[in-house]
Parts: C-alpha cells; sequence; structure tokens
C-alpha cells in the first residue's frame, strides 16, 4: 500500500457504541430520514491512519457530546492535536490526576496516539458513516 507503518484491514478494536435506535431511522418510498438531534455531516482527508473505514469518499454524522459519560471504548472521535484536527478510534479510557482520559488509534496504525485526548479536546463522536 505503499504506507510505512501501516497495515491495512487488521482491526481488533472494540465496535462503536450505538447512539441511534431503530426507531429514529424513518424508511421511506423515496429517502430515509435519521432523527439525530444537532448532528452534523463531515467529510475527511484521506491520510491512510483510519483505512478501511474512513477515506475522502467517507460522509461521517457527527454529534457533539454532553459528557464523557457518553463516549466509550470503540467510539469515533475528532479531537484537536494543535492545529490538526485528527479522526480516530478510542482503544481506552481511564481516569488520572486530571481526570477522565481517551486513548486513540488510527485504524490502520500499528501503535495507539502517543497523547491523551480530554474531554474538552474533544469535537465530535461519529454516530454514522455513509458510503
Amino acid at each position: 500500500n505503499g504506507i510505512t507503518g501501516f497495515v491495512v484491514g487488521e482491526s481488533s478494536e472494540k465496535s462503536p457504541s450505538d447512539f441511534l435506535s431503530n426507531k429514529d431511522v424513518l424508511v421511506y418510498g423515496d429517502k430515509i430520514v435519521l432523527k439525530i438531534e444537532n448532528a452534523q455531516l463531515k467529510n475527511y482527508d484521506s491520510t491512510g491512519s483510519m483505512l478501511p473505514t474512513l477515506d475522502e469518499s467517507v460522509n461521517g454524522i457527527t454529534i457533539k457530546p454532553n459528557s464523557e459519560n457518553e463516549i466509550s471504548v470503540g467510539d469515533i472521535i475528532s479531537f484537536r492535536l494543535g492545529e490538526d484536527v485528527i479522526v480516530h478510534r478510542i482503544i481506552d479510557k481511564g481516569v488520572d490526576e486530571f481526570g477522565t482520559f481517551f486513548i486513540t488509534k488510527g485504524d490502520n496504525s500499528l501503535v495507539a496516539d502517543s497523547e491523551k485526548v480530554r474531554f474538552e479536546e474533544i469535537e465530535g463522536v461519529v454516530v454514522g458513516l455513509l458510503y
């Protein structure tokens, strides 16, 4: 694949949380309506770190979580790292002397991200993907 340090298609990570119940998906003959409060539609840069889950052709439906209790291991989050917005999966959640933290990793990466992510850095949680 030409990308050093990544393994395509291998992920033993936990699946994301269920954010949408069947009663919130309305199917009509000519359309599907998803009832998701405060949802935003996002697109992604092709960095390779989240292949095969995300690339530039995927549209993501995201919400802004109200608390760290709404975020679980397996969820895909977007967060700020300096000037960049990173979209990675949560592989661990813990508590230290500063409060709750999340450890993230790209699905296509061999190693976890080096920085702990705090709730206030999280911009959104992916609740759906449209391919």
